[in-house]
This record gives C-alpha cells, structure tokens and sequence, in this order.
C-alpha cells in the first residue's frame, strides 16, 4: 500500500470505536539504515499488543493487530522514502500516513486516537503551503522548516493552460475583478471593481487569467479551507501580479518567491519558500501572543488548565497554543471538562493536551503547537475564548 498525505484530521478526530492505536516511527530514507523500518515497525507492534492484553483483557486483540502486521511485511509500503510514520488503527479505522518531520517513536493504545505528534506537524505555526505557477503549469507542495512534499491537486484542479482551458468551455465571457484581493473575499468585491479583459487584453492574457482564477478557487476549495495554511506563491513577477489580481485566497501571504519555479530544483524552491514563510511564522506567532495577552486582560483567555478544559468541551475556544515538547498526563471528562491528574506510568492516564487539542479541533477551533520558549510565561498552554 502507500502512505497517504495528510490533508486534515476529521477522521481520526470523530469518535471512533475503542481500542485506538497510535503508533509512531521514526523511518530512516537512506541504503543501509532504511532496511531497519520494518523491523522497528514490528517491534512497534508488539509493543501495542502489550498494551491493549493489558488495558483490555478481556478482547482479542488478533482483528485489530491483523492490518499492522500485513503492512509490516509489505515490501513494496517499506520502498517509501519518509521521515517519519503515523499509523492508526481502531475496529472502524485504518490509516498509515507519511511524514516529512521525524517524531518521537512510540505507541499508545487508549479510548481516542494521540494525535499531538500530528498536530505538532500539519498545523503547527511553521507548517505552510507552496504554489509554483507558471504561464502553463502549476504545482502545489506542503512542507514546514524540515521539509516540503508534493501534494497531488484534487480532481478538477488543471495543471496546464490546456487543462483549463479544455474545463472552463462553454463557461461564458472571461472577467475578473481587478484589485488587489488575495486580503478578502469573492463577496467582499464592489461591483464596479468588475471589468472585462476581453477587448483590451490579448487572448493568451486572458488564457492566463482563466487558468489563474481556476488554480486559485480550486485551491481554496479543496487544499486551503480544511488546514488554512499559510501559501507562499513561486512565480515570475508578471504572473505574480496577475495571481494577486485575481485571488481571493486570504491565506496568500506576501511577498511570494519572485523566479521562474521551472528553472528551480526542489531544494532552491524549498529555501526561498521556507525563508518567505518563516518571517511570517515569526509575525504570526508574536501577534498569537499578544492576542492572548489581550484577550486574558478582558477576562476572554486563561492558561488555566482545568478552566480551559471546560472552555473547550462547551465550544468556546476560538484559539489554543500548546507546548510542542509537554506531556501533561491525566484523564478527562468528556461531558463536563473535569480534569484529573495522574502520575506518568498510570496505565489509564493519556495527554491532556492531546485531548484538550482534539476537543478544540471538534469545535472547529483552531490549534497552534509552539515551541517552548515561545510560549506565553512558559506555560504548557494559552487558550483565547469566543466569548
């Protein structure tokens, strides 16, 4: 089998039927090392066979165990090159995803599925989107400081002028709002900022245009709304404006990477893309925590464990930071938000970060895991409310 992206968490975030698995590798790409993956993935294994004998005597544990072990000897799955492993596994669920970021190795079987090490990676403040565009080409890619994968445009997405040229028959004259709009929305626009490029642009002006306009909604639509991640745009400076002109992708930051991404190997894309992204994960972060400073001030934040837990099980979290490097072992009350406490090797215990970030990430909040030192009076968390 093969490995898929992440794109979002909405399965592994639903109440899924007990026992979860969560198993994490740490997989080395290079001959000689990488021949070890599978053997730590079996070890991994047993590991959570241990585990669920001893938190849940009395279930065999052979179904669930069954799709681990036949991955383990697909030697086609082991030819993968990553840099890291999450697989997931529950009575109505079975899911292997590749990564780009080492993790901490380990498994956890437990009520939910541990998804802080993948939250750590799609949605932590570093984590970004790049799209190289050109007169007649356009790719997308997913990354963060350690690295930058391809990701494959859903179905209806062109990749060519040709594409989108062949998509777009039959749909009508050819208009496009000309301001400077990656900032708002398509609702936002003023009628009269509307005008046709059909009498003064020439036709592969307005080819351009078309196929524009075609990547920015379906980037929007299918790659940009479920993470909302930031986007760095690699284009000539011509296409560059012509983008902006067009987009309504409120995640497009400026500046984007001013060259022609054909002539650029993938590891040039990824510095200059990644030197764009980190000003703007340092700008984010800075405002994130003052926002929260703020908010606390009105009496509308807490980095009060138990009173943000409350916060989060009745929908009021708009935005929680959490320590990327903290365990804070404990049980929670899924009705009510009571917290408990509980020493590190107690068989029952789980993160309650991990579960206060799911509880957010249900309530269609949103979740920022930071680095240490950058937490607010080094605290483990920091939660602005809705009201």
């Amino acid at each position: 089998m093969k490995a898929a992206p992440i794109h979002d968490l909405t399965d592994l975030i639903d109440p899924n039927h007990a026992p979860c698995i969560s198993l994490y590798e740490r997989t080395q790409r290079g001959y000689p090392g990488n021949q070890q993956n599978p053997v730590r993935f079996r070890s991994l294994v047993r590991d959570a066979e241990s585990a669920l004998l001893a938190r849940y005597p009395d279930r065999d544990p052979g179904p669930l165990l069954k799709p681990l072990r036949e991955l383990a000897e697909d030697r086609e799955f082991w030819n993968q090159a990553h840099e890291g492993l999450a697989v997931f596994v529950s009575p109505d669920l079975f899911r292997v995803i590749g990564l780009n970021r080492a993790v901490a190795e380990g498994t956890m079987v437990s009520d939910s599925f541990h998804l802080k090490p993948l939250i750590r990676i799609i949605q932590s403040a570093d984590h970004y989107q790049v799209l190289c565009l050109s007169r007649n080409s356009a790719s997308l890619f997913e990354g963060n400081r350690d690295g930058l994968e391809p990701i494959e445009l859903a179905p209806g997405i062109p990749t060519s002028n040709d594409e989108a040229l062949t998509l777009d028959q039959g749909a009508g004259d050819d208009r496009i709002e000309h301001v400077p709009s990656h900032r708002r929305h398509a609702n936002e626009i003023p009628s009269h900022t509307q005008r046709s490029y059909g009498t003064d642009l020439n036709s592969l002006e307005n080819d351009a245009a078309r196929f524009f306009r075609a990547i920015d909604r379906g980037i929007m639509d299918h790659h940009g709304k479920p993470l909302g991640l930031p986007l760095v745009l690699v284009a000539l400076a011509e296409n560059q404006e012509l983008f902006r002109t067009i987009s309504h992708n409120a995640n497009l930051i400026e500046p984007g990477v001013i060259a022609d991404p054909t002539a650029l190997t993938h590891a040039e894309i990824k510095e200059a893309a990644w030197n764009v992204a980190a000003r703007h994960y340092q700008t984010r972060l800075s405002k994130l925590v003052s926002a929260f400073e703020e908010a606390r001030g009105r009496g509308h934040g807490s980095a009060d464990f138990a009173d943000v837990m409350r916060c989060a099980v009745q929908g009021q979290v708009r935005t929680l930071l959490i320590d990327a490097d903290r365990n804070v072992p404990g049980r929670f009350n899924p009705a009510t938000g009571e917290i408990e406490f509980l020493p590190r090797d107690d068989s029952e215990a789980t993160d309650l970060l991990d579960d206060l970030a799911k509880r957010v990430l249900s309530g269609r909040g949103e979740v920022v895991v930071v680095p240490s030192s950058q937490m607010p009076e080094n605290a483990c968390l920091a939660a602005i409310y809705r009201y």
